[in-house]
C-alpha cells in the first residue's frame, strides 16, 4: 500500500473551488503540461494533461446540455 505521509497539517481549502473552470482557463497555455495525476498504488499512475482535460471537461458539459434543463439536478460519479 502507498503511503503519503505529511508532517504539517494541510492547507484549509479554498471556500469554493470549481476544478472544470480551472483547467478551462489553463487549459490553452499549458495544453501539454500535466494537469492531473491518478496515483496507483501498484506504480501504473496515470497523467492527464490540459488540453486531454479540457476535452474531457466540454465533452461533459455538451452530453450534459443535451440530456439535462436548466434546473434539474445531476450527479456525477468519478472513479
Amino acid at each position: 500500500m502507498l503511503s503519503l505521509v505529511q508532517s504539517t497539517p494541510p492547507d484549509a481549502p479554498p471556500a469554493s473551488f470549481n476544478m472544470a473552470a480551472y483547467v478551462l482557463a489553463q487549459a490553452d497555455r499549458l495544453a501539454g503540461k500535466t494537469a492531473l495525476t491518478i496515483m496507483d498504488p501498484n506504480g501504473a499512475d496515470r497523467h492527464f494533461d490540459y488540453k486531454t482535460l479540457k476535452r474531457a471537461v466540454l465533452g461533459t458539459a455538451n452530453a450534459l446540455r443535451a440530456r439535462a434543463s436548466p434546473g434539474n439536478r445531476i450527479i456525477l460519479q468519478l472513479g
